[in-house]
């Protein structure tokens, strides 16, 4: 259960004055989990889990009658029981101990539900905090820029020269002074392959994904900045004054590196009015460089804060994999690999399935968990080739064979 992640999300929404009285309630509720191959510890994680959710299911019903329950039961669980931790600030074990079932553990406890405030106030966490409660990821900035002023031959390509262009600096100097860890990208400019990254500026996820899994990087930044000028004479200024006005757009998206996901894009202009064409396009870039950054980091922001309150995804590639030994794998992971809520097959061809698993947990707690239990402990073997921090691949094979070693897969 992620009790560390909920008690320092209660302390910093405390100190920020989040958490009012007249929208906390303080409940108590009990949990079972079952106790599989004398796994007592997830057993006892189920527990707590099971009580959090009936803590939130019982405080539902003081404002729901219970007809009105039964009718919206599927909506109430997609939205509210499935995800209870994200409504819980606090928890504490009340008693715990052997069920009165056979194989079975209960616990009580005392938690403190703000079913409706929680994910708005994570939004408004500080940087530094939610960061640290997502496993502290990185950001490399790699931004092309044109100048298209009449007059001027320039265009600033990110991977021909040793200097940021002006979008590149102004989107760096806004992350870091938010607290954003970046990626120092100077070893990237001189060694980066040039196909690569004409690939990610043009809105290739997987070569922007490749480029942040080389040097490093959990999320990239990608994207082009454009600046051309008008001969108009800028509203409002005297005619003969020389005056021009400037206009920029900046498209930018965001991806996360391990798996090629889209987690932030955005379009911003904005314009400016000067009469040296190199001041006026730079102070343009620079206008549409932050207002375009405000919207990412406000997409990235949520998206964390969601991880933050609801848990990973974890993206499993399982090689070697015939349908029987996939589903009996699958079974596996729910019963014994804790923090596991929901697997779904996102591919299966030939003998290679992509799975998406739902989890409390990272990639690296999932990678651990499945090497500490028995290779032999359910009807197959697997091994664990690696993990990054939101995929694990790993070969299976049935009861008695051997998975093949990494590299020998099809």
């Amino acid at each position: 259960m992620r009790t560390f992640p909920l008690i320092l999300l209660t302390a910093v929404l405390c100190l920020a004055g989040a958490v009012q009285a007249q929208d906390t309630v303080t409940v108590r509720s009990t949990g079972l989990g079952v106790i599989y191959s004398g796994d007592t510890a997830k057993a006892r994680d189920d527990a707590v889990k099971d009580a959090l959710r009936n803590a939130v299911e019982q405080q539902t019903g003081m404002f729901l009658d219970s007809q009105t329950m039964v009718e919206m039961f599927e909506t109430l669980e997609d939205s509210i029981y499935a995800r209870s931790t994200a409504y819980v600030l606090d928890y504490r074990i009340i008693s715990e101990g052997y069920g009165s079932f056979a194989d079975s553990y209960e616990v009580e406890v005392e938690c403190t539900i703000a079913r409706s405030m929680l994910q708005a106030k994570l939004d408004e966490l500080d940087v530094r905090t939610l960061t640290a409660l997502v496993g502290n990821p990185r950001i490399m900035i790699i931004v092309e820029e044109e100048n298209l002023l009449e007059g001027y031959d320039y265009h600033y390509y990110w991977y021909d020269s040793l200097d940021m262009g002006t979008t590149e600096m102004t989107l760096q100097e806004i992350f870091l002074d938010k607290d954003f860890p970046l990626v120092d990208a100077e070893q990237a400019r001189r060694n980066i392959d040039r196909d690569m990254v004409k690939a990610a500026l043009t809105g290739d996820p997987l070569a922007a994904a490749e480029i942040g899994l080389q040097y490093g990087a959990e999320y990239v930044l990608t994207g082009k900045a454009v600046v051309k000028g008008s001969e108009i004479v800028a509203y409002g200024v005297t005619a003969g004054s020389g005056m021009k006005s400037y206009q920029a757009t900046c498209n930018i998206k965001v991806y996360e590196t391990d798996t090629a996901t889209l987690v932030a894009s955005t379009s911003k202009s904005d314009k400016t009015a000067h009469t040296d064409d190199l001041t006026g396009g730079n102070e343009a870039l620079r206008k549409a460089a932050k207002a375009a950054a405000d919207v990412v980091m406000a997409q990235i922001l949520k998206n964390w804060a969601l991880r933050a309150a609801t848990g990973s995804t974890v993206q499993m590639t399982v090689y070697n994999a015939d349908n029987a030994t996939l589903t009996k794998l699958q079974s596996w992971l729910r019963e014994h690999i804790r923090g596991v809520q929901n697997i779904i097959v996102r591919s299966h061809f030939g003998l290679t399935a992509k799975l998406e698993i739902d989890s409390d947990y990272d990639a690296a707690q999932i990678a651990k968990e499945i090497n500490y239990k028995p290779r032999t402990e359910g009807d197959f073997e697997v091994i664990v080739y690696g993990q990054t921090r939101n995929t694990v691949d790993i070969a299976i094979a049935p009861k008695g064979e051997t998975p093949p070693e990494e590299g020998s897969t099809e």
